[in-house]
């Protein structure tokens, strides 16, 4: 049921992270966050810079789980495969963000 008049529900950071890791990186949107969460996508904007900071919010707290088992014991070549592939194992497990930490690190030259 639609709300009508009353004063304008509050959100938190918090509920923002939330309903953003529900949609996933790969269908997260400011519009897609409000309708959720029942406020209008420019209540986001108290809280988010834009797309961006909305990405950057739900993203952080996905990359704050990335917990990678770090055993040099193998020697190089096998410690630095079994980083990629617990790497390339959280990145399937959700979906989008491997396109953020594209982002983050750009390829070429400069990244």
């Amino acid at each position: 049921m639609a709300r009508t008049g009353g004063r304008p529900r509050q959100i938190e950071p918090a509920d923002i992270v939330r309903v953003g890791r529900e949609l996933g990186l790969r269908n997260l949107s400011l519009n897609a966050v409000a309708a959720r969460l029942g406020v209008s996508s420019a209540a986001l904007y108290r809280h988010v810079d834009g797309r961006w900071g909305l990405e950057r919010l739900v993203g952080e707290s996905l990359l704050a789980e990335l917990d990678l088992r770090d055993d040099l014991s193998d020697g190089p070549v096998p410690h630095l495969l079994s980083i990629a592939l617990q790497l390339r194992a959280f990145m399937l497990r959700h979906p989008g963000l491997t396109g953020y930490v594209q982002t983050l690190f750009p390829r070429g030259e400069g990244g």
